[in-house]
């Protein structure tokens, strides 16, 4: 990389994206909220750079950008982020690409392995040292997205609002969140990102992640995504299993129970692929 080369990467989920500008082997850093195409448009993705100063130095600059998405699966969900960087970038060259890409070249680098993205949503693939084997299409979290957080926070409001949550777990979360029923209901549906609204209530398991609920939710979420996922690719039988996200990241106990139980090998578990994406863009 040439002293002037600039390279900006965009990881992106629903909930969030972390960018990483580098500059004369400086990085810097920055997170803004999620760019999921099925969610927001070329607007409102040139409105979240165009007010974030972070991106003001290069814009008018000979720039490369690689952003990977949560989304990004078809060519017309890419050239939603396409268009909305390029409406602001005008030197950029602009590479999109889909998020479980950059899960595969952190985790699997040139070897075999199953991929599972475990965040707001869920995906999962196999790639065997060369190209990626999809498998299911995720029809996305009103349907699918079985294991993620928009799936394990849907459970949790639910349980919640029946009141068939174990009754610390029920007092705890009123004086979290002090909502009442009819506030909650009205939060999840008005909320312009439901999933990612949904989802963020898994932090809220999160502080409760040794309690008998939350084990149990966690469990029958991923060993759902396990089954509908993950034994789909033959593979798994002898490929390891690398996971990626948050969701993962922080309830990598629960999973390794379940991971055994369908005598699966765990491979690596990531909260993000930031770091590997640094490595493999230099």
């Amino acid at each position: 990389m040439s002293q002037s080369k600039l390279i900006l990467i965009g990881e992106s989920g629903s909930t969030k994206t972390d960018w990483v500008l580098i500059s004369d082997s400086k990085q810097s850093k920055l997170t803004t909220s999620g760019l999921n195409p099925f969610i927001v448009d070329s607007e409102a993705v040139f409105k979240t750079i165009s007010e974030n100063d972070f991106f003001n130095a290069s814009k008018d600059q000979e720039i490369t950008i690689h952003f990977y998405g949560a989304g990004c699966s078809t060519p017309n969900r890419k050239k939603t982020i396409a268009d909305g960087l390029g409406n602001y970038f005008s030197k950029a060259e602009i590479n999109i690409y889909h998020d479980i890409e950059a899960a595969v070249n952190s985790t699997c680098k040139d070897k075999p392995g199953i991929v599972g993205i475990i965040g707001t949503g869920s995906n999962c693939v196999y790639f065997d040292g060369k190209t990626i084997q999809y498998g299911h299409p995720s029809p996305g979290y009103l349907i699918g997205d079985e294991g993620a957080g928009s799936s394990i926070g849907k459970i949790l409001i639910r349980d919640i609002l029946y009141e068939i949550a174990p009754s610390d777990i029920l007092s705890s979360f009123r004086e979290t969140y002090k909502l009442t029923p009819a506030q909650l209901i009205d939060e999840v549906y008005n909320a312009p990102q439901p999933n990612s609204y949904i989802a963020s209530y898994v932090q809220f398991l999160g502080k409760h992640a040794q309690h008998h609920y939350t084990e149990d939710l966690i469990h029958r979420c991923f060993s759902k995504f396990v089954k509908f996922h993950v034994v789909q690719f033959p593979e798994a039988a002898e490929a390891p299993l690398h996971l990626v996200g948050s969701i993962a990241f922080h309830f990598e106990h629960i999973i390794n129970d379940v991971l055994d139980e369908w005598k699966i090998e765990k491979g690596q578990i990531l909260k993000s692929p930031l770091e590997g994406l640094l490595d493999f863009h230099k």
